[in-house]
């Protein structure tokens, strides 16, 4: 387990679910972000449809602008790279979702970065070796991924995104257990379909780190 200043935390990854790990070093804490434009580049790797990647991109802005009016964000597309080989595990054929956040730290830029893939990805938790998910982040930090594999609805893959999102921006799971607060753990079973806003505390603790 990768060791930070930050308290190691793995939250709650589960079967089908979004998660995240410790802080990654190079990024503040959420206090000490200010409210100038947030800038999120999605990475597309291994042949990400075009298409699907500009529906990914139009659907995040627009949660986004939604979902956090106070906060401006601004969705951006990457040159589409290949993912090191090293990074799959060959017995299931998935990638390391957790090499995947670690690689793209090296990226050239101060913003945040989402590996956007179709193949299956998997970390390890609870004492899994290879345990498939839907997504991964640093919490806080610049840099997560997520996967359309698992999204038996691909309309709504860019929830996975947004969820991702608000972990690399700070934000731990909804306390609420809000069932239709984006952040909220889908313990085992996600119902993206529930997920519909940022429940009160949810959003002021997020809107609590940035200076106005």
């Amino acid at each position: 387990m990768m060791k930070s200043k930050v308290t190691i935390l793995l939250c709650a990854v589960l079967l089908l679910l979004a998660g995240c790990i410790g802080g990654d070093n190079t990024s503040p804490p959420m206090q000490q972000h200010k409210t100038e434009v947030i800038t999120v580049y999605l990475q597309p790797y291994n042949g990400y449809p075009a298409d699907k990647l500009k529906r990914l991109q139009l659907d995040m802005q627009n949660c986004l602008d939604t979902l956090i009016p106070e906060l401006k964000f601004h969705v951006d597309v990457l040159e589409e790279r290949t993912l090191p080989s090293s990074f799959l595990y060959t017995p299931r054929n998935r990638f390391r979702a957790d090499s995947i956040i670690r690689y793209q730290k090296s990226f050239p830029t101060h913003d945040y970065v989402m590996g956007v893939t179709s193949s299956d990805i998997s970390t390890t938790v609870h004492g899994v070796q290879d345990f498939g998910i839907l997504g991964l982040s640093y919490r806080p930090g610049r840099s997560a991924v997520v996967s359309s594999f698992r999204v038996k609805n691909k309309s709504l893959f860019y929830k996975v995104a947004v969820h991702e999102l608000l972990h690399s921006l700070g934000l731990p799971h909804c306390a609420q257990k809000d069932r239709s607060c984006y952040i909220c753990d889908a313990d085992k079973h996600p119902q993206l379909e529930k997920q519909t806003r940022l429940c009160e505390p949810c959003k002021k603790k997020l809107l609590s780190g940035y200076r106005h």
